[in-house]
């Protein structure tokens, strides 16, 4: 095999991949296939950290690490959620790269060879991500001839920033100048199990912030933006976010919405971000009024009240602000 790019000097792996894992025995063997039969460069690590499973995870994990000395096991001492077993995944990586997967999706065979070709033609990134297949909601687990799926790239917030997937001839990547405006106008061009960093820049941001149950890699991903000129973007699907019952995207009520207000309030109180003011606002007032139609879909009438107050706070002149005001009081 030919060197892979970033190869280090000091034995040290170009890429850490991190694994938090909570409970997913069904899918961890497979979810650590897709990254160890990654084809065309294997100059990686995989960290799996359990985080006090009560299923068979660690011994699974176990075993495939007896099998590949680039998988290690890590054990928090107690469950510390999602954004802190990827913290103690951070303090044990090596790579100059770091790469992030949960522990019930899946990459396809090229997802860090393409990322690390791109990397390599553009000694400056510091961000890079791709194109994922999105599994639509299920009550239950979906074999792969069942998945009923969404190329991520064609919703419309997505296609207007990196346009119409490429012919089979064309090349797939693309570079997303000012990502930080980009993600906020928009949406954020990943997910979690796309988006690969310089180890870096992750750690002298603090890593992912554990005040976050929900959210706290979008968190991050911003804040990385922040300080980046552009995104590499890999136009094909690399990835597969696969849902399943229990994990915290399938929770039955617009989770994300709550801890997204949290995260970008925080942003907004932030110096770093004060040009980017009226972005973020826009983000909490979406939030805030998911949800007040979840709250009025529940009947929960003094909360929709409550955040519609919120919503005018930040959003006094728009019309539809009122409207919402309006519909809470009324219990509509």
């Amino acid at each position: 095999m030919a060197t892979p790019p970033h190869a280090s000097e000091d034995g040290a792996p170009a890429v850490s991949v991190i694994v938090p894992a909570y409970n997913v025995a069904p899918w961890i063997e497979e979810t650590l296939r897709s990254i160890l039969d990654q084809a065309g460069f294997d100059d990686f690590e995989v960290l799996v950290v359990d985080d006090r499973s009560q299923d068979d995870t660690a011994a699974i994990v176990q075993r495939l690490a007896g099998q590949d000395p680039r998988l290690r096991l890590l054990r928090n001492e107690g469950p510390q959620g999602a954004a802190g077993a990827r913290n103690h995944g951070l303090a044990q990586a090596r790579g100059e790269w770091l790469a992030f997967l949960d522990g019930d999706d899946l990459w396809l065979p090229d997802n860090l060879r393409l990322k690390m070709e791109a990397a390599k033609a553009h000694p400056d990134a510091e961000l890079i991500s791709s194109d994922f297949i999105n599994e639509n909601r299920a009550d239950r687990p979906l074999s792969h001839s069942e998945w009923p799926v969404w190329r991520q790239s064609l919703l419309p917030h997505w296609a207007s920033n990196v346009g119409l997937p490429p012919a089979p001839d064309e090349p797939a990547l693309r570079l997303i100048a000012d990502p930080l405006t980009c993600f906020l106008r928009d949406e954020v061009l990943g997910n979690t199990g796309t988006f690969v960093l310089k180890r870096a820049r992750v750690l002298a941001l603090g890593g992912f912030d554990t005040s976050l149950e929900i959210g706290e890699d979008v968190y991050l991903w911003l804040q990385v933006a922040r300080h980046c000129a552009h995104l590499l973007f890999v136009h094909q699907p690399l990835m597969y976010y696969r849902y399943h019952p229990g994990s915290l995207t399938n929770q039955g009520y617009p989770a994300h919405a709550f801890f997204a207000e949290k995260f970008y309030r925080m942003l907004r109180a932030s110096d770093d971000f004060s040009e980017y003011r009226s972005y973020i606002e826009r983000r909490i007032v979406y939030a805030l009024t998911t949800q007040n139609i979840y709250f009025r879909k529940c009947g929960r009438h003094a909360d929709a009240i409550r955040s519609s107050i919120n919503i005018i706070q930040i959003d006094t002149w728009r019309a539809s602000s009122w409207r919402i005001c309006i519909a809470s009081v009324l219990g509509q």
